[in-house]
């Protein structure tokens, strides 16, 4: 990724990319956590942790809880959708 500056566009993109990432297969886990890394390290390094709901940091953390449970994979994407919406609007 490219650093110089990471907004919360910039976030909401890449959460966004993440979000169609499709995780069909346990062997795909790996590369969704890579760029999920990738993403949580942008949010600390330019202190957007302060200005996002904690949910985000959780999201970023739990694809394999999503991968064995649809329900909650269902509901956790339904969440994160509404928080883009609403970071959109920042």
């Amino acid at each position: 990724m490219n650093n110089d500056k990471y907004s919360i566009q910039r976030l909401v993109s890449d959460l966004e990319c993440l979000l169609r990432m499709s995780v069909e297969a346990e062997s795909s886990l790996d590369g969704w956590y890579i760029f999920a890394n990738e993403i949580e390290e942008n949010i600390y390094e330019y202190n957007l942790h302060e200005k996002i709901p904690e949910f985000v940091i959780h999201y970023l953390a739990d694809a394999d809880i999503r991968f064995k449970d649809k329900v909650y994979s269902s509901s956790q994407d339904t969440e994160m959708k509404r928080i883009l919406s609403d970071l959109k609007g920042m």
